[in-house]
């Protein structure tokens, strides 16, 4: 299959990259400048652009199969740069895909489209965002939903992504713990939902791979759970800490 993708520097990019080479795909990467090319496994054919550069991604897309939209900017407080680029970005692409036959369209979205004040979410659990980002990721479904009927699609949600290529964002968080800066915030006993990058890769691909995805939403995340005080506490151990404080 060609592939074309966004987001291929990204952390889950490169993962599903890695992923579709493996598999004997061919894949083009809209990446945002030559510098960034240079971060492309071997194999991949780079298309130089961003999200508003509509020529350059209907000249990669014209003749692709498929169209994983992973790119998006995490943002909590900018609308309007969130606006660019998960909302105006995504109807930009799905425009493209309209004028041709692509067999599936993958959009990875965010478990944020649900809030953080939820205790339990499953595929028919109604979207209640809480912050800008959360609304920005649910704003681009709804496009890709009204469109349906012209692009084959499928979305994904995936909970919190870990993995080697998240190494720098979690080396914040070992380094919180490292200086005892790390707390348990109240009883502790909330769930964190984690998912590995090769998961979602596996799932994107997945959905590719049958035609019962089509117009389907899907949560990706593990099934062994783990709550916040059982997490810090293991890091703690690991580091050969003592035990975390309790706020309050």
């Amino acid at each position: 299959m060609k592939v074309f993708i966004t987001g291929a520097t990204g952390r889950l990019g490169k993962v599903v990259c890695e992923e579709l080479l493996k598999e004997g795909h061919e894949v083009r990467a809209l990446v945002r400048s030559e510098e960034k090319k240079e971060e492309l496994k071997k194999g991949i054919i780079a298309y130089i652009g961003d999200l508003s550069s509509t020529k350059v991604m209907e000249n990669a897309i014209k003749d692709c199969d498929v169209v994983i939209h992973c790119a998006s900017l995490i943002n909590y407080d900018n609308w309007e740069l969130l606006k660019k680029t998960n909302i105006d970005g995504t109807r930009n692409i799905i425009e493209i895909c309209k004028k041709y036959p692509i067999m599936r369209f993958v959009y990875i979205s965010s478990t944020a489209v649900y809030g953080k004040k939820i205790s339990f979410a499953n595929e028919f659990t109604p979207p209640n965002p809480d912050n800008l980002y959360g609304k920005s990721k649910l704003e681009a479904e709804r496009i890709i939903l009204e469109s349906f009927s012209e692009v084959p699609s499928v979305i994904l949600r995936p909970s919190i992504i870990y993995g080697p290529t998240y190494f720098s964002y979690y080396s914040k968080i070992i380094k919180l713990a490292e200086n005892g800066k790390l707390p348990i915030i109240g009883n502790g006993k909330n769930i964190i939902p984690f998912v590995h990058a090769k998961d979602v890769a596996s799932a994107i691909i997945k959905s590719v791979q049958t035609d019962f995805s089509i117009g389907k939403t899907y949560i990706i995340n593990e099934n062994v759970s783990v709550d916040q005080e059982k997490m810090i506490t293991f890091l703690y151990e690991l580091l050969g800490k003592n035990k975390p404080k309790k706020i309050p």
